[in-house]
Formats: structure tokens, C-alpha cells, sequence
């Protein structure tokens, strides 16, 4: 496993110190890069992230770009991704090794260890970025317009262009008065087009073979966070060679969340997949794509060859690390083996029928499993005080995140999921997505939550669901510092009412 060792100059600590958030303007500056034996230098650095966001004083993110002169692993531009969402930091190496089998063109990813000047910031995700040597191994013409939408922002949005003739500057970015993208605009008026023609209009300018089968992964994986599910993480290709449009997938560390989540059909919020699904006869043409990738490589015996070889390659680098840091990593990859092996069962045998519950009623929550980021986080079962069974987190590090996490299939209606929990000096910090301690599901955020030393602190989060689905319940820590204990016996769910869809 290779080591990347970042080197900043104080003045170069400083700017990259002042970043608080992906909201932020970047604030590039160069470092030095050890990898091996081979220094590089002058490499452009800036932080990354949205949900996944750290300053550099806690375990950030960054982007790399290195000159064409000189690359890195054959690369000019890659990223070395925190992976706070897969603590396992399997799930992107899966998730794009599956694309690529598929005949899909995706960026490559492999764990690595990361120090930045004389800190160990532990395993992270090596990520390919998107750069002209992606390109050129993918396409036979890489000089065709590569799109990068911005967070949360779909094609019927202009788009910043990284590469070619269409390229934006930073102040066209800056101020979104981008010049006109024909191309794109062809694929959203064909979008938008009679319903009896619009297939065969999409098809001229966008390869839907292709697509559909980035669509039956992502459903297949239950990733959730993708473009057919939530117009985000993905890129757009213009391949000059053919005069269409190619959708490029990345950010799939937020896979098999819910692996018993509804397989025919997701709700889409893509523009390209919901208005293609409202097309006759493409439903049937993901589906049959979904089953061919079944056949091919969506098998329990290419998942988990994936998962334990790259799961072994992590267990041989850790070698000199404490147990702990093994049996951690160890643990999450059995997770992960254990939420596939559910996601076949769920393939083969339909999803399973949710609880019935009236309004009004409640259902105590159990079968509560740890997870955490690090493994410097305390998470045990233990008991309190007056003898209570509780679900106790301890911070042990700056900017610790920990939960106990739970599934429950339920119908559609609006929830009310609450417990209680004792605070012990829990001091949140700063830029945190969900400080101090709290309730949720996923996907989903919770606001700011509780934080100091209390008694019985009573929390709560509502929730709609808009059909049946498996609801993943989150309790959870971010803190610097401090202890939470939940009392597992008042951690229930309430149906408050039948619901009504969003308008």
C-alpha cells in the first residue's frame, strides 16, 4: 500500500487553515509530496468535501494536482479522500471497480496511508480525478467538454467545464454567467420533448446504454447519493467521437446504507432518469440491464473477491499498527460482507414486508450496531448508574464522530424517532455537520443537537416516508471531547400520522 506523506510550508499551513467549509472560495497552495522513494514538487493543493468536509487542523481532504512534467502514479490530478462515510474505506474501491467491470467509464480508487508534515492521518481513499489522462484512456477524442456540476445542481443548470474548448475561468465560475453549452441544452430540450419520441431524441445525444447501466448499479448498490437518486456525484462527458453525452460516476462511498431499500423502483430526482423513466418501454430495458448485471458482475463471488482482497491488502499494511486498529478495520469489512450478502438475499427473494403500525403506536428500536470513523472511538455497551442498558460513546480524539446505527422496514407516514441520553462534558466542535449529540435517520441531517453534561436529555427527530422503506436510525456523537450514554429502552419509533406526498 503506498504511503503519501504531504509536506506544507507554515505559510502554506495558514491558507489552507483558513478554510472552514465546502462553502468556502478554495484557497490553493502548493506542497511537497512524498509517495515511496519519489518527491514531487510544486504539487497545487486545496481542501475538498462537502458532508464530508474537515478543516486542516482535524482529518481533511484534498485535492492534488501535479504538473504534466512529472505525474504521480501516473497521475496529474487525483484526491485523498477522508472517507468519513466508509470507515472501512472499501466502499468507493467497489463501488468503481463493479463501473469499470461494467464497461463503464469510471475513476480508479485503492486505499492508502496519508501523513500530513509529522501527523499520521491514517488510512485513506486514493481517488483518480477526472483529468485528461482519465480522458484519453476511456475515449479515443478527449478534447470534448468535461462538465462539473456544482453541489446539488443537475443539466438543466449551465455547468462549469474543467476541459476543452467550452473551459470556464475562475471568474466565470465565480459569478455563474457562463457562456451558452449548445450540447447540453440539446439534451435537456430532447429531455423535454413528446413523450412518444423522446428515447429516440435522448439517443442522439446521449449514450443510454451506458447510462442505463449506471442506473442499474446504482440501485443494485444502494447508492443513494448518486445522480439517478439525487442529481449529484457524477460528471458529463461530451464525446466529440460519437456527438453524445457519456454520465461519469464518482463519490460512491455512500453505498448498501439500507441494503434491503425498494430494488423496482428508487424514487429519481436526476432529470435524465426521471423523465426517461416516464418513457414507455424504458423501465423493462433497467430492468433487464439490472438482471444482466446480476449475471455478470453483481455475483456474490466477484463482490466479496473485491471486498476481501482489498480488505487483506489493508489488514498487510496495518502489520505494525495496535490491535485495535486492526480488529477495527476488520470489522468494518465483515459489515460490509454481511450488508451484500443481504442485498443478494433481497435481490432473490423481493424486499420483506414492513411493520404494520397504526398511527399513534411505538416500537422500542434493538439490534443496535456500532460505527465509527476512527478507530480511536469508544463505543460499548454498557450500563448505567441505576442498572440501565446504554449505548455508550466516548470522543477520545479532536473532531471524533461515532454512532449506534439500526434498521426497521416501515410504510409509508410520518415518524417520530426519540430516546433519551446522558451528556458528559460533550464539547462539539466547530464546522461540524451535525454537532454535539443527536437523533436521526439516513439519509438525512439533523440540525445542532445536544452538547455539555445533562440528565436524561430528551431528543427527538421527525421524519416522512413517502413509501414503504427500510429507515436507518442514527445515534450519534460529534464532539471534540466528552461521553454520551443512550438509554437503549427509550430509543423507539412513533408513527404520528398517514403522511400525504410532498406537493
Amino acid at each position: 500500500m503506498a504511503e503519501f506523506r504531504v509536506i506544507l510550508t507554515p505559510d502554506a499551513s495558514l491558507t489552507l487553515g483558513q478554510v472552514r467549509g465546502m462553502n468556502d472560495p478554495h484557497h490553493d497552495a502548493t506542497a511537497t509530496v512524498v509517495v515511496g522513494t519519489q518527491t514531487y514538487t510544486n504539487v497545487q493543493i486545496h481542501l475538498k468535501g462537502s458532508g464530508s468536509f474537515r478543516p486542516l487542523k482535524y482529518r481533511p481532504s484534498f485535492t492534488l494536482k501535479f504538473r504534466k512534467s512529472q505525474p504521480c502514479l501516473g497521475l496529474t490530478k487525483l484526491h485523498l479522500n477522508n472517507s468519513v462515510h466508509d470507515p472501512a474505506r472499501l466502499n468507493e474501491v467497489l463501488a468503481s471497480e463493479l463501473h469499470l467491470q461494467a464497461g463503464i467509464p469510471t475513476p480508479r480508487a485503492t486505499p492508502v496511508h496519508v501523513r500530513l508534515n509529522d501527523r499520521d492521518l491514517g488510512l485513506y481513499v486514493l481517488k483518480e480525478g477526472f483529468d485528461e489522462r482519465f480522458l484519453k484512456r476511456h475515449f479515443p477524442d478527449a478534447t470534448g467538454n468535461l462538465y462539473d456540476p456544482s453541489w446539488a445542481h443537475d443539466i438543466d443548470s449551465p455547468l462549469e467545464c474543467d476541459s476543452g474548448p467550452g473551459k470556464t475561468s475562475r471568474e466565470i465560475e465565480a459569478s455563474r454567467q457562463f457562456p451558452r453549452q449548445p450540447e447540453r441544452e440539446r439534451l435537456v430540450n430532447a429531455l423535454h420533448g413528446p413523450i412518444s419520441t423522446r428515447l429516440s431524441a435522448v439517443t442522439q445525444v446521449l449514450d443510454v446504454g451506458l447510462f442505463f447501466d449506471a442506473v442499474g448499479l446504482q440501485i443494485l448498490l444502494d447508492d443513494w447519493d448518486g445522480y439517478a437518486r439525487h442529481h449529484n456525484n457524477f460528471r458529463l462527458y461530451w464525446d466529440p467521437s460519437q456527438e453524445r453525452f457519456v454520465f461519469l460516476p464518482h463519490g460512491m462511498d455512500l453505498i448498501l446504507g439500507t441494503p434491503q431499500s425498494p430494488i423496482y423502483w428508487p424514487e429519481f430526482t436526476g432529470l435524465v432518469a426521471r423523465r426517461l423513466f416516464e418513457t414507455p418501454g424504458v423501465p423493462q430495458r433497467i430492468k433487464a440491464r439490472i438482471e444482466s448485471l446480476q449475471r455478470t458482475v453483481f455475483t456474490e463471488t466477484n463482490l466479496l473477491t473485491i471486498v476481501d482482497r482489498t480488505s487483506h491488502r489493508i489488514q498487510s499494511a496495518l502489520v505494525n499498527e495496535p490491535e485495535r486498529v486492526r480488529r477495527f478495520y476488520e470489522e468494518r469489512a465483515n459489515s460490509l460482507g454481511q450488508r451484500l450478502r443481504r442485498r443478494l438475499a433481497v435481490l432473490h427473494e423481493g424486499p420483506p414486508a414492513h411493520l404494520v403500525m397504526l398511527t399513534g403506536q411505538s416500537v422500542v428500536l434493538s439490534g443496535w450496531e456500532p460505527w465509527a470513523e476512527i478507530p480511536q472511538t469508544d463505543l460499548i455497551r454498557a450500563t448505567n448508574a441505576a442498572g440501565k442498558p446504554v449505548l455508550s460513546i466516548q470522543a477520545n480524539t479532536p473532531a471524533t464522530y461515532g454512532s449506534w446505527r439500526t434498521r426497521l422496514m416501515l410504510p409509508a407516514g410520518d415518524y417520530r424517532f426519540e430516546g433519551k441520553a446522558q451528556l458528559y462534558q460533550v464539547r462539539s466542535w466547530e464546522n461540524a455537520r451535525d454537532p454535539g449529540v443527536g437523533l436521526r435517520i439516513v439519509p438525512g441531517r439533523r440540525g445542532p443537537g445536544a452538547s455539555g453534561s445533562t440528565a436524561a436529555q430528551p431528543l427527538q427527530h421527525g421524519f416522512r416516508l413517502k413509501q414503504s422503506a427500510e429507515v436507518f436510525f442514527v445515534a450519534e456523537l460529534s464532539a471534540h471531547s466528552g461521553k454520551v450514554e443512550f438509554l437503549e429502552e427509550s430509543l423507539r419509533v412513533t408513527r404520528t400520522g398517514v403522511g400525504s406526498p410532498d406537493p
